[in-house]
């Protein structure tokens, strides 16, 4: 039996892998001015848990500068006043 060759152009186009999608939407994000997390990368790849470990990794190897916030790379919270007088703010 003989198989027939077939030339690289008649194969489909790849799917892009998961980090290949979390890292165009990153990207994307980035230009937007937002930084997204890892839960955000999980949705948009269809992973569970696996966001936070690409972003580190992209972080360990330099591609991101290092996590803002706490030991787990949680962003700092926001402190917004309650409510504002007209001398001052109080939180």
């Amino acid at each position: 039996m003989r198989l027939a060759v077939v030339p690289n152009g008649a194969r489909p186009p790849a799917e892009p892998t998961a980090e290949q999608r979390m890292c165009a939407y990153y990207v994307t994000e980035r230009t937007k001015g937002r930084t997204p997390t890892g839960a955000e990368l999980d949705r948009i790849a269809g992973t569970n848990n696996y966001g936070r470990k690409v972003l580190r990794r992209w972080r360990q190897s330099g591609h991101l500068p290092p996590a803002l916030g706490g030991p787990r790379g949680e962003r700092p919270a926001r402190r917004e006043p309650a409510y504002a007088a007209s001398e001052r703010v109080v939180v």
